[in-house]
């Protein structure tokens, strides 16, 4: 079975479709994808989800993410990063009036809703065209707005010249843009210097293995019971749904009857409402459903895949 999740410890200094080529090739699969880029300054988990798993990255719930970052105060990039080109620099004198107080307040400040303008050097699409494409050619456009939360802060380190934080925040936050606007809280700008994700929903990086760990054959594919409720079924049950025409629309209760676990599939899926389940076979076959309810929580139909 080709259908495995795979947490990559991704090292700083090369992008997230280069690690992820690397390892296609590597690990001799022609499909992959993974949940959540990380940018090139960018180090931790990025979970990699091979073959028919990439189905899956759509369910896969990150409620949240948590990440490490330093940043250096008083100077400004244009990608928000220490990799980019300086627009900004602040001398000393300017950094005096700051206490260890009014550097907390800044940071504690961003907690909750935050709206900010998206980074020009990003992937963000606009008009068809990656934002980062259009900022390397001089190009004029206006920057997407955006509304993440931030959950909470713990502030590991104020010095005069940088902090150091850890940021729990919901998917899709641009951890760069939230450095920025602290920095102009500030008024005398801050980039980032480190950044390292250390979880990504489900995934963290104590269970991630690195690019030459992986080459060298000392890794564990991740567990796709941890993601969802798993339930075994017979083989004559997945060869059934195999032979539907239609996988979009599928009555779990005229298909399964077999007994799972001791009780019945149907009941448990219909008793307890689950959204997503995987049911799997003593051969390793798998398979991933989907359930719809009505508002009164009426079940109505399952979509089906094949993992």
């Amino acid at each position: 079975m080709n259908s495995k999740i795979l947490l990559l410890n991704k090292h700083k200094g090369t992008t997230s479709n280069n690690q992820l080529q690397k390892l296609k090739k590597a690990l001799g699969q022609s499909k992959a994808g993974f949940s959540g880029t990380l940018d090139p300054l960018a180090s931790g988990v990025l979970p990699i989800f091979f073959d028919n798993s990439t189905k899956l990255i759509q369910y896969v719930r990150e409620e949240s993410k948590i990440y490490r970052v330093k940043a250096i105060l008083g100077i400004t990039t244009n990608t928000l990063d220490i990799c980019g080109e300086v627009k900004t620099i602040k001398n000393y004198k300017s950094h005096q009036h700051l206490t260890n107080k009014i550097i907390e307040e800044a940071i504690n400040s961003c907690i909750g809703e935050f709206k900010y303008k998206l980074p020009k050097f990003s992937a963000i699409k606009i008009d068809g065209k990656k934002s980062y494409e259009l900022a390397r050619s001089n190009k004029n456009f206006e920057q997407k707005e955006r509304i993440s939360s931030i959950k909470s802060i713990e502030i590991i380190d104020i010095r005069k010249l940088s902090f150091e934080m850890i940021v729990k925040c919901s998917p899709g936050t641009y951890i760069r843009s939230l450095v920025d606007s602290i920095g102009q809280t500030l008024t005398i700008g801050a980039t980032v210097t480190k950044l390292e994700r250390i979880q990504s929903g489900p995934f963290l990086k104590k269970d991630s293995y690195s690019l030459s760990r992986i080459l060298d054959d000392n890794f564990e594919y991740y567990d796709l019971k941890k993601l969802f409720k798993t339930f075994k079924i017979s083989e004559r049950s997945i060869k059934r749904l195999i032979l539907l025409r239609n996988y979009k629309k599928v009555n779990i209760a005229d298909i399964f009857n077999d007994s799972v676990s001791g009780s019945d599939l149907k009941n448990s899926v219909l008793r307890d409402n689950l959204n997503q389940f995987l049911l799997k076979t003593s051969n390793e076959n798998m398979i991933f459903v989907s359930n719809s309810y009505d508002e009164g929580l009426g079940y109505l139909y399952s979509k089906i895949k094949i993992i």
